[in-house]
């Protein structure tokens, strides 16, 4: 895989469920450091995570996403992103409606012989949502 790879994947995030659902393993393992979520071969619980990049009212909530680093090979690599958020809701369990945040993150992926996600780790940067978010100064 390479960066042009995983921009296509994260781009998928946005009302393109269907097709990212479709580039995992049914036999993998996610987690989200940052949320304390591991999905262990689920591909439902992993949908149901990932609806919530699923903006059908860009109007009231969209999430922006860029890869601009990408460091590994066909089976494994590990790619830098961007992620802007206009949030519909509540965040991290804060009253978030309308507001915009942003920051960057890291994920680092593996992939099985046909090419489908068998890992996926990501950690982003929560200091400056709280900090947009006004949680924190």
């Amino acid at each position: 895989m390479n960066k042009d790879w995983a921009q296509y994947w994260i781009k998928l995030f946005d009302r393109k469920t269907d097709e990212l659902m479709g580039l995992y393993s049914p036999e993998f393992y996610f987690i989200d450091i940052n949320f304390e979520l591991e999905i262990v071969n689920d591909l439902d619980k992993l949908r149901e995570f990932f609806s919530v990049f699923n903006n059908a009212d860009p109007d009231v909530k969209y999430d922006i996403f860029d890869v601009f680093d990408y460091a590994g090979d066909n089976r494994r690599g590990t790619f830098q992103w961007t992620w802007k958020s206009k949030l519909a809701g509540d965040f991290l369990g804060v009253p978030a409606a309308g507001k915009e945040v942003s920051t960057r993150g890291m994920t680092l992926m593996e992939w099985n012989e046909e090419g489908k996600i068998i890992r996926e780790e990501s950690i982003w940067d929560a200091i400056p949502v709280l900090k947009q978010l006004g949680v924190i100064g």
